[in-house]
């Protein structure tokens, strides 16, 4: 029998409170990463998940990881709201969120307003940030597919706001290490196997790339 989904579990209410990240002495450019348990990297043995095999292949930079899990695109984007930032450094903001919205059943409208309000603050920042489409529930073909069309306008959102976007769910669907991984534990979340495979899509994808980019302006 599969133990029950963290994601499944919890509530908003139920949530831990928002994790301030302090501003320390560094003035290395510093990723933020805002999330559910998938940037939380929940089910890896190794503890890393997908944000922390692309910290250590990237020292020079420092990376805050405010991923929760069971958090819907409407708490996830509160945090980033709450988070602090430092004048002194550059700073980027890294979202994936969506597949928790899938779970709960909430309207599309509210994910994509969520989205719509992360990318004004960045605006109005001038902080660089970059979207990851939501991965899949994996053990759930209603809420995989409804994500599937979440993913498509959430990457239209981004394309008219000039955000890049990076879809995951196909590439993480049937055939691949995340979803065997998945399978064989509680259905939604990999091991340390998918978890790299994920970050060896999102190293190809553009995401490395950009995060150096932005940070040697």
């Amino acid at each position: 029998v599969r133990p029950a989904l963290d994601h499944r579990q919890r509530t908003p209410q139920a949530l831990a409170p928002f994790h301030r990240q302090p501003v320390g002495p560094s003035l290395k450019p510093r990723a933020h990463f805002f999330g559910d348990s998938f940037t939380a990297g929940q089910g890896d043995p190794e503890g890393l998940g997908w944000v922390g095999r692309i910290a250590a292949r990237m020292p020079k930079i420092d990376f805050a990881n405010h991923g929760v899990p069971g958090a819907p695109s409407s708490y996830v984007v509160q945090s980033w709201l709450e988070t602090e930032l430092d004048p002194q450094r550059s700073e980027l903001a890294i979202f994936m969120f969506g597949t928790n919205d899938a779970v709960l059943a909430i309207d599309e409208d509210e994910t994509l307003m969520a989205m719509e309000r992360a990318l004004d603050r960045a605006e109005d920042l001038g902080t660089p940030v970059f979207v990851l489409g939501p991965p899949p529930v994996g053990d759930c073909g209603a809420a995989d597919a409804a994500l599937a069309d979440l993913s498509s306008v959430m990457w239209q959102v981004a394309t008219m706001r000039a955000v890049p976007f990076l879809p995951t769910i196909e590439a993480l669907g049937p055939g691949s290490t995340w979803h065997a991984e998945a399978q064989a534990g509680d259905g939604s979340h990999p091991g340390a196997g998918g978890y790299a495979e994920l970050t060896e899509l999102l190293r190809t994808g553009g995401l490395t790339e950009w995060m150096l980019a932005m940070t040697a302006r």
